[in-house]
């Protein structure tokens, strides 16, 4: 759904384990409106072609106005084409020293990748993924105070050390 997995460190690079679903990207959208739904965003938001970014509706109608192509346990969005199935990238191994961050898109919003891997592996000698994640959603929540009137997007991380 709106959330992403990034594996980095252990001399390895970063790389991007998940793909986000953007209801505005041309085979989510193509998914959608072929299943009934329509894409768009809610009057007052930055246009789609600007911002790459849009919204899932249930055809002719304003709701359910979910930011995210792919979700469960949403029923009102599956009747507008949301559908529950994932996307991921499988890595063959993993080295020891490197980290799995897995966000929501409040956290990618606001920090980005190499920033959410630097900012774990801080922890990774003690192994301190709860800290770790805490780190990343306060930074986070920072950036959203700092840059929207109040409005703040779920903001979720979950760390692993490996």
């Amino acid at each position: 759904g709106d959330s992403r997995a990034v594996l980095g460190g252990g001399g390895r690079g970063i790389k991007v384990m998940s793909k986000e679903h953007n209801p505005a990207d041309r085979a989510e959208r193509a998914r959608i409106e072929a299943a009934g739904g329509e894409v768009s965003v809610f009057p007052g938001e930055v246009p789609m072609a600007e911002s790459g970014k849009g919204r899932v509706f249930i055809r002719g109608s304003d709701e359910p106005g979910l930011a995210t192509s792919r979700s469960f346990g949403d029923l009102i969005a599956k009747q507008a084409g949301v559908v529950a199935e994932p996307e991921f990238v499988c890595e063959g191994s993993v080295s020891e020293g490197q980290v799995l961050v897995v966000a929501s898109d409040g956290v990618w919003d606001a920090l980005d990748d190499n920033t959410a891997i630097t900012s774990a592996l801080e922890f990774a000698a003690d192994r301190d993924a709860e800290t770790a994640a805490g780190v990343l959603v306060d930074a986070a929540r920072i950036v959203w105070e700092s840059q929207s009137a109040g409005r703040i997007d779920d903001i979720t991380a979950l760390v692993v050390f490996f």
